[in-house]
Order: structure tokens, then sequence, then C-alpha cells
């Protein structure tokens, strides 16, 4: 899987695609949001390291489509919420999530569960 140095440059690709879309003043949150949800799929291994195991759960719903899928809803909604554009804030924070799994598709996983389980 890719470091989380990997995530953490998609997630500061995600930032530079959408800057211009944000006042000046909500820039900062912008690079937080996207650096927050590049990484967001890796959360997984905070349950598994209670357990002694941090790939315990690693690899496993938070790296599906299904849940990019909630997450772009989510963000869609709250934008909306915000009087923002909800579909374009939606496609744009599920694509990120995305991101990530796809990143973790294109790496060789020799640890248990093998791959990533996208469904």
């Amino acid at each position: 899987m890719p470091s989380p140095i990997g995530h953490t440059l998609a997630g500061l690709c995600g930032f530079l695609l959408t800057q211009r879309y944000v006042i000046p003043q909500k820039q900062v949150w912008l690079l937080v949001g996207c650096v927050l949800l590049s990484l967001l799929p890796d959360f997984d291994v905070l349950p598994g390291l209670l357990f002694g195991d941090p790939r315990l759960f690693h690899h496993q719903g938070t790296h599906s489509v299904t849940v990019a899928v909630m997450v772009a809803l989510f963000i869609g909604c709250l934008a909306a919420w915000c009087r923002l554009r909800g579909l374009w804030w939606g496609a744009w924070g599920g694509s990120l999530y995305l991101g990530h799994v796809i990143l973790d598709i294109f790496v060789n996983d020799p640890s248990p569960p093998f791959g990533v389980q996208l469904l």
C-alpha cells in the first residue's frame, strides 16, 4: 500500500485542483479537508491497534466503492446545507476518497486480507 506520505500527496493534488473555487480565507480548511479525506480510509487501523494488530481491519469496509459513495453523499448534503453546490462538492469528496482506494489497488499487498475489497 502507498505510505501515508503518498496519500497525503494525493490530497494535496485534490487541493490544488479545487483551491481556485474557494475564497482565500477558507483555503486552509480546504487543505485540511483534502488531506483528511485522502487519509480517511486508513483510519481503520485505529480499532486494530486496540486488539494489538493494526492490520486486523485494514483494507476491508473502509476501502470500498460503497463507502466512497456514502462519503460523497454526506459531503454533498453538507455542502447543500451550507448553500454550496452539493453535487459538485459531493463528487469532489467522493473522488478524493476513492483516489485512496485506487492508489491501494495498484500496489502489491503481501499481508492478509490480500488486496482491496472494492465492494
